[in-house]
């Protein structure tokens, strides 16, 4: 969706899919993730946004302050990549709370601006735009860094990072 000021909720089930709901956001939608029913999105103006799938309610709105430019699972724990930091936070009932910010190094991938987030088996990979940052994320509520983006020479395969699928 990045770029977009709404975000659009279809039904999956039937072949020309339709729009059921449409959500206004405060911000363009830069990503979004799913859970439990709910949509997840970060905006360009650092709102992270939980949207009702059933009913396209706004259930929770948390300004976080940067644009959020990536979104991950971990478990039952939300991995936020901004423009210069991987956030965590949890679940509190139906609200989302920050548990740790850990700065990145560098600055977004040069074409597109924007980072891109990946974890599997309790390491966060961020990229950058020479690479990606490795974070422990095993203790969602004190991030490591493992290691920082280092110039490798082209820049062409930052964006294959593990899927926690363990292949």
């Amino acid at each position: 969706p990045r770029g977009d000021r709404d975000v659009r909720l279809h039904e999956r089930d039937e072949p020309a899919a339709r729009i059921v709901h449409q959500v206004v956001l405060n911000g363009s939608a830069q990503c979004v993730v799913t859970a439990d029913g709910v949509a997840y999105v970060g905006t360009s103006n650092g709102n992270l946004v939980a949207v009702d799938l059933a009913g396209g309610t706004v259930l929770h709105s948390l300004p976080v302050g940067l644009a959020i430019h990536d979104l991950a699972w971990h478990g039952r724990i939300l991995l936020a990549a901004t423009v210069s930091d991987l956030r965590t936070f949890a679940l509190e009932g139906e609200a989302l709370v920050q548990l740790d910010v850990q700065p990145l190094s560098l600055f977004p991938e040069g074409i597109t601006g924007q980072r891109r987030v990946s974890v599997s088996r309790g390491i966060a990979y961020a990229t950058s735009y020479p690479g990606f940052d490795t974070v422990e994320v095993s203790n969602p509520s004190a991030l490591v860094r493992i290691a920082a983006a280092t110039e490798h020479g082209p820049n062409s395969f930052k964006q294959l990072l593990p899927t926690g699928t363990g292949l």
